[in-house]
């Protein structure tokens, strides 16, 4: 890497690190790394396409084209498939290591998404899911709650409203009621947390 200072009139200083080997501009070089804190490579493809940015041998960007990019130069991702490659602070896990932490199927993790339960990032149909993951969404979906006396379980209340879990799952959205999973026996249903809400056969 070559150590860059930059000098800015009223005395502040930056220091840059730019790789000696670029398979682009140094442009196209940190407009990259910057997007990669936020953006997935297909964002990030269509980013620079917008921008009006080409690749070494002046072609549009791909997803791939990032990729291999972030690749060659060692740049970290918040939305790498690799859990080494991918930045130590990101909030997002792939749909297999949600589900991996979860005790559940990578199709019980899409459903939940669709669902609202958890919250994701997709960049288009048949494209990898993006988890929001935090501590609340591994406390309130992991099974380990503590049970409180406020929260009512998603099953009564299905029965008592004569609804659908997708409907009750919707109903607690817009009322911003968390949701959570409590261990029961070797099973773990859902349950919703009334805080200040509406009467639940409302």
């Amino acid at each position: 890497m070559i150590q860059v200072q930059l000098h800015w009139y009223g005395g502040s200083v930056s220091q840059l690190a730019i790789p000696k080997r670029l398979q682009s501009t140094a442009t196209i070089y940190f407009r990259i790394q910057e997007l990669t804190r936020c953006q997935t490579d297909h964002a990030i493809a269509d980013q620079l396409n917008a921008e009006g940015h080409q690749t070494a041998y002046k072609r549009r960007w791909t997803a791939r084209h990032v990729l291999s990019f972030r690749r060659f130069h060692n740049i970290l991702s918040a939305f790498d498939a690799d859990p080494g490659a991918r930045l130590p602070d990101t909030t997002y896990i792939t749909g297999t290591e949600a589900g991996q932490r979860l005790g559940v199927k990578r199709d019980t993790i899409h459903a939940w998404c669709q669902l609202g339960i958890l919250t994701s990032r997709q960049d288009g149909p048949n494209k990898r899911f993006w988890i929001h993951w935090d501590e609340d969404v591994r406390y309130r979906l992991s099974g380990d709650a503590t049970p409180l006396a406020n929260m009512v379980s998603v099953r009564w209340l299905c029965a008592t409203r004569g609804e659908k879990r997708p409907q009750i799952f919707a109903w607690a959205l817009k009322h911003r009621l968390p949701i959570y999973r409590l261990e029961r026996g070797w099973q773990k249903p859902f349950y919703i947390l009334f805080q200040d809400a509406p009467d639940p056969q409302t």
